[in-house]
C-alpha cells in the first residue's frame, strides 16, 4: 500500500525567499496577506515591500454633522423680563369720550395700542438711560427716540415710529396706520425699544424676546375683563398684560422696574399723558 500522501491532500505550504522572510519579520507583516510573484508563487522581497505601501483600510467613522455658522457665532443676549397687569378702566373711559371726536375732527381713530406707544415714548424721554443700544461691545446713546412697531398682522414686518418722545395720540395713530398700509414707512433695523401690539387680537399676553439690534421690547396683550384687586377688594376690571424684556448689559433691574412702573401709572391714570 502506498503510504505517500496524495499531493492534493498535503498541507498548503508558502514558499518565501530568505530576504523576503527577513523583510517580513522587520515590518511585522502577516505572510497570509502576501501574494507571491516569484516562480511557483514564491514570495520575494518585492512582494513584502509592495504590501507595506498599500493604504490601510480605515474603520468607518460615525457621522458628525458640521456646526452651522449660527451655532458657533451667535452669543445669547443676557436679558430679563418683567410683567404687569394693568387696570385699563380709565383708559377705556377716555377712549369712549374722545375717540369719536378725534375720528370726526381728523379722520383718525386712535386705539389703546396707540396710547401705549405715546406712553412708551414718554418713558424713554423720562429715562434716557433706557434709550440706549449695545453696539460693538459698548453701550451707545440712541440718536433719537425711535420705537419699532411689530403688529400682529400677517406681514410680520417691523416699522419705525420716529421721534416718539413727545408723540401725541393722533400722530401715533397716523404713523401706525401708515405702517399697516406700508405707505412710505421705514423698516425698523435697530433702536432702544420694539413693541409687539396684540391688543386688538385675542391673545391675552404678548411676549417678544429681544430682536436683533434692540435693547428692549414691550409686549401688549388684549384688554379683557379679569379678576383684579382694586382698593383692597377683589372685583372684575378690564385689564391688559404688559411684558417688558430688556438687555441686562444696558438695563439694571431698578431701571427696568421704574420704567415699567411709569408705563403702568400712565395707563391707569391717562390724564398724566395730557397734563403731566
Amino acid at each position: 500500500m502506498n503510504s505517500q500522501i496524495a499531493p492534493s491532500l498535503r498541507p498548503h505550504r508558502r514558499f518565501i525567499s530568505p530576504r523576503a522572510r527577513r523583510a517580513l519579520t522587520e515590518r511585522g507583516l502577516d505572510i497570509a496577506s502576501l501574494q507571491g510573484s516569484g516562480p511557483n508563487g514564491r514570495i520575494v522581497e518585492a512582494d513584502v515591500l509592495r504590501a507595506q505601501t498599500r493604504p490601510a483600510i480605515q474603520a468607518p467613522q460615525p457621522f458628525a454633522p458640521p456646526l452651522s455658522t449660527k451655532q458657533t457665532t451667535d452669543i445669547p443676549i443676557p436679558q430679563m423680563t418683567l410683567r404687569a397687569e394693568v387696570d385699563t378702566g380709565a383708559l377705556l373711559e377716555m377712549h369712549g369720550r374722545f375717540g369719536d371726536y378725534a375720528l370726526r375732527d381728523s379722520g383718525l381713530s386712535w386705539t389703546p395700542g396707540d396710547f401705549l406707544l405715546c406712553v412708551l415714548g414718554r418713558a424713554l424721554h423720562t429715562y434716557p438711560a433706557a434709550n440706549r443700544m449695545w453696539c460693538d461691545g459698548a453701550i451707545v446713546d440712541a440718536a433719537s427716540i425711535d420705537i419699532g412697531l411689530l403688529s400682529d398682522d400677517e406681514a410680520g414686518q417691523a416699522f419705525l415710529i420716529r421721534d416718539a418722545g413727545h408723540l401725541n395720540l393722533l400722530e401715533a395713530a397716523r404713523q401706525r396706520q401708515s405702517s399697516e398700509s406700508d405707505a412710505g414707512c421705514e423698516a425698523a433695523q435697530s433702536g432702544a425699544m420694539m413693541v409687539l401690539d396684540a391688543s386688538s387680537g385675542r391673545a391675552d399676553e404678548a411676549r417678544l424676546p429681544l430682536p436683533s439690534g434692540f435693547s428692549g421690547s414691550l409686549g401688549i396683550g388684549r384688554i379683557a375683563a379679569r379678576p383684579f384687586v382694586a382698593n383692597g377688594e377683589l372685583c372684575v376690571r378690564p385689564t391688559l398684560h404688559l411684558n417688558l424684556c430688556v438687555d441686562t448689559r444696558i438695563w439694571s433691574a431698578g431701571l427696568a422696574a421704574r420704567f415699567l412702573g411709569f408705563i403702568v401709572e400712565h395707563v391707569e391714570e391717562p390724564n398724566l399723558l395730557v397734563f403731566g
